[in-house]
C-alpha cells in the first residue's frame, strides 16, 4: 500500500519541526565552526503555537539533566529549527534559538508531554515559514490509517556521515527525516473514542521522541511518538484539536 503522501504537506511540518538539544561548548565558539558536532540532540519537538514547542516528558527531563552530570549551562540548552531561505531554495538556514521556559504537567496519570517556549526575537526574517501545527479532531481516524512522522533518530549521529555520534566527525547534513507506516492498533484495544495511544507500524530510535505523528493526506496531527521497541513498533499519545486546546489554556493560565 502507499501512503499517497503530499509533499506540499511533508514540507510544511519539517519546517514546523526542531531538535531539541544541547551544546557542549558555548555558541560563540561553535559559530567558529558550525561543522562541528556540538549540538548534541535528546529528541525532537514540534511548534504548536508562535513561541510553543510540544515535546516528551522525558525529552525535557533528560535534557535538564545534563546540567548536573555534565555541567552543561541552561544558555546552551537549545531548540534547533532547518527551513529554505525565501527566495534562495534549495538552500537552507539553521536557527538556533534558547529555551526561556518549559512546562511538564506533574500528575502522574498525564501522559508523556512536555512544552518548551522560546523567543521569535532569537530567530531569522525567515522564520515566519514555520507555522504551528493543525491538529485532527480523531473522528476518522482508524486501524490501517497512513501515518507519518518527522524527527531525529539517532540524534546527532544522523546528521554524521557514518550515522555513529563522534566528536571527529563534521556534520554532513541537517534537518528531520520522515518515517511513514500505518496505525496497527490502540489502546486499550481498537482506535475508538476514548483512545489513549496510537500503535504504529513504524520503526524508531532514540531521538525520535517527541515527534509529531500525522496524516499525510491532509497534514493534520493525531498524537506524539514517545516509545517504541525499535524494532517492530511505535507509541503515540493520542491528541485531538481538544487536548491541545486544553494544553494551551492551562499554559496560559500558568504564564508559561
Amino acid at each position: 500500500m502507499q501512503t499517497n503522501m503530499n509533499q506540499d504537506i511533508a514540507k510544511t511540518i519539517r519546517k514546523s519541526v526542531c531538535a531539541i538539544g544541547y551544546l557542549t561548548v558555548p555558541m560563540e565558539e561553535h559559530k567558529k565552526d558550525p561543522t562541528n558536532p556540538d549540538f548534541f540532540i535528546v529528541g525532537t519537538g514540534f511548534l504548536v503555537s508562535e513561541d510553543l514547542v510540544m515535546t516528551n516528558r522525558h525529552v525535557l527531563e533528560g535534557l535538564y539533566k545534563q546540567e548536573d552530570e555534565k555541567g552543561i549551562p541552561k544558555e546552551q540548552f537549545l531548540i534547533s529549527f532547518v527551513y529554505p531561505q525565501k527566495d534562495n531554495e534549495p538552500n537552507w538556514q539553521l536557527c538556533y534559538t534558547g529555551i526561556t521556559k518549559s512546562f511538564i504537567p506533574n500528575e502522574l496519570d498525564r501522559p508523556d508531554i512536555g512544552f518548551i517556549g522560546f523567543s521569535r526575537e532569537q530567530t531569522s526574517n525567515d522564520f515566519d515559514q514555520c507555522k504551528p501545527v493543525v491538529f485532527d479532531d480523531l473522528s476518522g481516524v482508524n486501524v490501517g490509517d497512513p501515518v507519518a512522522m518527522w524527527g531525529y533518530p539517532t540524534g546527532t549521529a544522523l546528521l554524521q556521515p557514518d550515522l555513529v555520534y563522534t566528536q571527529t566527525q563534521k556534520l554532513c547534513r541537517v534537518g528531520p527525516v520522515l518515517q511513514q507506516g500505518y496505525i496497527s492498533a490502540g489502546t486499550p484495544f481498537e482506535v475508538e473514542p476514548g483512545t489513549l495511544e496510537f500503535l504504529l507500524d513504524i520503526r524508531t530510535y532514540n531521538g525520535m521522541s517527541g515527534s509529531p505523528v500525522f496524516n499525510p493526506k491532509n497534514g493534520k496531527i493525531i498524537g506524539i511518538h514517545y516509545k517504541g521497541n525499535k524494532l517492530t513498533t511505535s507509541v503515540a499519545v493520542a491528541l485531538s484539536n481538544i487536548d491541545i486546546e486544553f494544553w494551551l489554556t492551562r499554559l496560559n493560565e500558568e504564564g508559561i
